[in-house]
């Protein structure tokens, strides 16, 4: 009898043929063993696959079975198969082969398809490779390069500098030891900080071709030095060209919001409100804009509640619970040509201050800041102010009131507002405090209040009312031009035409110059200690290791652009420390002016931080303020006899706490 035969394709890939009756029923031969697989071939990483393959077939599978065996299995010779000529075709069964057989292979053939792999994957560099795994979902893996050594030998070290000095060389026409110094701090660098990018191109070549150009601009940065920098850094880094850079720059300045124009005497923005806009909506559309509230009397912050309906007139006042934009308008003289340049910004976010967050409203050449030269300035910059403040701004999808802040310095401010300057009786802008005491003005002070008695000053608070009030007897000219010049208890030491009317309680008590006026007040102070218990030799060799202390112990220098002076960086150095000052004292005084002058010195530390701060300050930290101003004012007044309350000092203690 025939038997049918079955044909099936094993684990190794191979065509059987059996028969099913003899296979069922014959005991011995279905305990037979199966034949051993056929050897593998090993292929490393070290060494390329072969290109030829071995063909491998079974025969018999419709013979007759034999009395030992119900299959007959066969081995063909070999043949070489060429790629080209079905070589592809050979691979791709095999592949298919491997991948049937994947779940029944040992460890030994698994470690070999992982070498395949590791070698595929070399070869084609995938960035992300993705596996859909039996449940549906999809596993993503990514590409990650390891350094193969984390430090760099010195001699290989020095190798690379070498050859970074010789490449900047070629590129920038400067002086070889000038590079090789750059090279070498940067290097100094890199080592102190665990690695740092010498040319940040990666981080550079990710802005936008505009803020591209604000880079350009902010650092002062030509287009042949720009195309030096792209081509020190390669042509990977995909840094915009100078061609690109002047067209994005043409299509800013073709922007409504950027549109300038000029009187003959200087540059200033075409619409101030447009500008302000676009900046605020770019706040908005960022989320950047952050809510500021006024406070109140108890510190306390007012909820704006109420929504802006506009005013009659710019200079009224709305109610305190009215939702505001706090626009920021300031002064700033400067320059190797002296010019005054107006600047704008908005309060409602992160750094308001900072140069990128401001908008240039204006430049006038100008060699003085007096009030001649700033009634010029006010011509122009008045009107666009008093326009935002009658009709708003739009603010995170509603209308806005504007609040404008007055900022700048000392002279910008007194001269602005009518105010005559430091020397004159009354000189604070914000209250009425009487300079000094003296023989025939006991009553005055009696009623306007003593700057010099500190903490208990009692200057009556100046108002919005007193500035219309002047503005209008002065429309001709200033007090010295009237036929009847006002005493001093109508003009209050406002002796000009105020260029803006604005309430006095929205000066900015200038932070950066109390920071700068008072911490060299503080150092000259000890100087004059010395002097007044020793005299001018003491003073003079005191002077001396005071300025090798600042130099070698706190790492600050005078600035020769800032009149010999310290920065508002500097001087926060040496406000963290004080205390080595303080050391130098006992040599010098006795140990009663030394506790004082510490004392002085540790309060100073607790203001400065608080002070300088950009952030919103608590109701906490601003009662501590509050105290601390009061206590390093009276307890100088109080340790050194000699001393006075300068307008910087009662603007510490009087009137700083209300702008934190």
């Amino acid at each position: 009898m025939r038997h049918s035969k079955k044909a099936f394709v094993d684990a190794w890939g191979a065509s059987w043929g059996f028969c099913r009756e003899c296979y069922r029923y014959d005991t011995a031969r279905a305990g037979a063993a199966l034949p051993s697989p056929p050897p593998s071939s090993t292929v490393t990483l070290g060494s390329p696959p072969p290109l030829t393959f071995r063909a491998v077939s079974v025969a018999g599978v419709d013979a007759a079975p034999s009395a030992s065996s119900p299959w007959r299995f066969v081995v063909l010779p070999s043949k070489e198969l060429e790629p080209g000529a079905g070589g592809d075709s050979a691979v791709a069964a095999d592949l298919l082969v491997v991948r049937r057989a994947y779940s029944s292979l040992k460890a030994p053939l698994v470690a070999e398809i992982g070498q395949l792999a590791s070698q595929h994957l070399a070869a084609t560099r995938p960035e992300v490779l993705v596996v859909k795994l039996a449940n549906g979902k999809q596993r993503t893996y990514a590409r990650v390069s390891q350094p193969t050594n984390n430090e760099v030998g010195s001699r290989q070290a020095g190798r690379r500098a070498a050859l970074v000095t010789t490449a900047v060389g070629r590129l920038f026409a400067v002086d070889p030891g000038l590079v090789a110094a750059t090279m070498a701090v940067s290097a100094r660098r890199a080592a102190a900080s665990g690695g740092i990018a010498v040319a940040p191109s990666a981080g550079l070549a990710a802005l936008p071709g505009r803020l591209q150009n604000q880079v350009l601009l902010d650092n002062g940065v030509s287009g042949s030095l720009w195309r030096r920098f792209r081509l020190l850094l390669g042509r990977r880094t995909d840094l915009a060209t100078t061609q690109a850079l002047r067209a994005d720059m043409r299509a800013a300045e073709a922007e409504p919001r950027n549109a300038a124009t000029t009187n003959g005497s200087g540059a200033f923005l075409v619409a101030a409100r447009v500008a302000l806009q676009g900046m605020i909506d770019d706040l908005c559309d960022n989320t950047q804009f952050i809510e500021r509230f006024l406070r109140g009397s108890d510190s306390a912050e007012i909820a704006s509640t109420s929504p802006f309906l506009g005013q009659a007139s710019p200079t009224e006042m709305y109610e305190a619970d009215v939702r505001a934009v706090q626009v920021c308008f300031g002064l700033d003289k400067g320059g190797v040509l002296s010019s005054t340049k107006a600047v704008l910004s908005c309060a409602n976010q992160h750094h308001p201050c900072s140069r990128g967050n401001t908008l240039l409203f204006g430049v006038l050449p100008a060699a003085k800041d007096d009030h001649a030269a700033l009634s010029a300035m006010a011509d122009v910059y008045v009107p666009d102010l008093d326009a935002l403040r009658f009709g708003g701004l739009e603010g995170a999808g509603e209308r806005r009131a504007v609040l404008l802040i007055l900022t700048g310095d000392y002279q910008f401010t007194a001269e602005w507002c009518g105010h005559v300057g430091a020397s004159r009786t009354m000189p604070c802008q914000r209250c009425t405090a009487i300079r000094r005491v003296t023989k025939t003005n006991g009553e005055q002070v009696e009623i306007y209040g003593d700057m010099q008695a500190g903490s208990r000053a009692r200057g009556k608070p100046r108002t919005i009312e007193h500035f219309k009030k002047m503005a209008a007897a002065y429309s001709e000219g200033g007090n010295d031009a009237l036929w009847t010049p006002l005493k001093l208890e109508e003009h209050l030491s406002i002796e000009n035409r105020p260029l803006i009317i604005i309430d006095p309680q929205h000066i900015v008590p200038m932070p950066l110059h109390l920071t700068l006026g008072i911490t060299v007040y503080l150092l000259r102070l000890g100087i004059e200690a010395v002097y007044f218990c020793h005299g001018k030799a003491s003073a003079a060799k005191y002077a001396d290791s005071l300025a090798s202390t600042l130099r070698q112990s706190v790492g600050v220098s005078p600035i020769p652009y800032f009149s010999g002076a310290f920065e508002g960086r500097q001087c926060q150095r040496i406000g963290e420390r004080l205390s080595l000052i303080c050391n130098l004292l006992p040599a010098y005084v006795s140990d009663k002016v030394r506790g004082d002058y510490s004392e002085a010195c540790a309060t100073w530390r607790r203001i400065l931080p608080i002070l300088t701060r950009v952030s919103d300050v608590s109701s906490a930290e601003k009662a501590a303020f509050r105290r601390d101003a009061a206590s390093f004012v009276d307890n100088l007044k109080a340790a050194f006899e000699w001393t006075s309350v300068t307008p910087k000092l009662h603007t510490l203690r009087c009137h700083a706490a209300d702008f934190l």
